[in-house]
């Protein structure tokens, strides 16, 4: 194992790797065998020891018998494109930090690192990732920086020089930042609804949201989507690792040789529906749902009896709107919206269909 002298300019590159692979991380869906490798390889290179740097042949060709991999599982639809494609670059990025450092290998080690950060704006909503990826712009900048620096002097430059040139590359940043805002802000940016159209599913394989129907034959994609559908948060916690409960959206009740659909029957709207007498005991879910194409129905816990405090995202902004009651205990937004947040109510306990005809509906 070769340990080699550290420079600020090599800090600042795994650093900046560091904050990409963070990003990632957000999303909570890296494999294992992927987060492992690379905190052992940013560890080493962070003092100063780089395992494969004289390694090159054999180490590449196993990167390359990975990736091979990866694509395998990805047309046998054993994982989603875009996990295999962060996947891929997490392992890009452990092998050159475990490389010997060199300009070229810095240089890839960057690249690897924005190829992550692009990859993980697809899968992760957190509002971390912002700062991710401001911490990899600030270090990326240093590290590109620091590097012509250090190889225009034969010795290491001095501690008031690192500064100096990091106040530029502040400078730099500061008004980048400005001018980035100033387009935002100035810009004109038309509205042509592009993001609210409903996706093709043969293209994309599958799509966020409950469609009105369910074919059979069905590639089952969705069962292996990485593609956060909502975010919810229980009260009071349960405190378990699994519910042992369903999630229920929708009762498909028609089957016509070769799907099953929904029967739109409105039974009442309004902004609070109630399904059940109140009960102290019920668990309060507040629901997130994130872009669903179009889709208009709500989940909640097993045994829902409420729902209230629907706030849509339109072209406008959030607003207010209502839910509609359907004849076969689906509850569902008044209009399609690019995403929704509520709260809802559920006990643990069934309760009673109010409705004589609609129960036997449903027990046929």
């Amino acid at each position: 194992m070769v340990k080699q002298r550290r420079t600020v300019g090599h800090l600042t590159r795994d650093l900046a790797a560091a904050a990409a692979f963070a990003a990632a991380s957000l999303s909570g869906v890296l494999p294992l065998w992927t987060i492992v490798p690379f905190l052992c390889a940013l560890g080493l290179s962070l003092t100063g020891r780089h395992p494969l740097a004289h390694r090159r042949s054999w180490s590449v060709i196993a990167v390359l018998l990975i990736a091979l991999a990866l694509a395998m599982q990805t047309l046998r639809g054993l994982i989603e494109p875009s996990i295999a494609a962060v996947s891929f670059a997490v392992l890009v990025a452990a092998h050159r930090l475990a490389a010997e450092p060199a300009p070229d290998t810095n240089g890839q080690l960057l690249l690897a690192s924005l190829l992550l950060i692009a990859g993980s704006a697809s899968l992760s909503g957190e509002l971390w990732f912002a700062g991710c990826l401001f911490l990899f712009s600030v270090f990326a900048c240093l590290t590109l920086a620091f590097g012509v620096l250090e190889r225009a002097s034969d010795e290491r430059p001095s501690r008031s020089t690192y500064r100096s040139v990091a106040g530029l590359v502040g400078l730099g940043l500061v008004g980048a930042s400005l001018a980035a805002v100033a387009f935002f802000v100035l810009f004109p940016r038309l509205s042509w609804n592009s993001g609210g159209k409903r996706s093709n599913p043969g293209i994309l394989g599958s799509v966020a949201g409950l469609s009105d129907r369910v074919r059979l034959g069905g590639s089952g994609d969705i069962k292996t989507s990485a593609r956060v559908v909502a975010k919810i948060a229980l009260t009071p916690d349960p405190k378990v690792a699994s519910l042992q409960a369903y999630w229920v959206a929708k009762h498909l009740e028609l089957f016509e040789g070769n799907e099953w659909r929904a029967i739109d029957t409105p039974v009442e709207s309004g902004f609070d529906v109630l399904l059940a007498p109140e009960n102290p005991t019920a668990t309060s879910q507040q629901v997130e749902l994130l872009s669903a194409y179009g889709a208009r129905a709500l989940i909640a816990l097993s045994h829902p009896i409420r729902f209230s405090r629907g706030n849509a995202i339109g072209p406008t902004g959030a607003s207010q709107v209502a839910f509609v009651r359907e004849g076969g205990g689906e509850i569902r937004l008044a209009s399609a919206r690019a995403g929704a947040s509520y709260r809802a109510w559920s006990t643990d306990a069934p309760y009673a269909a109010p409705d004589t005809v609609e129960r036997e509906r449903n027990l046929v």
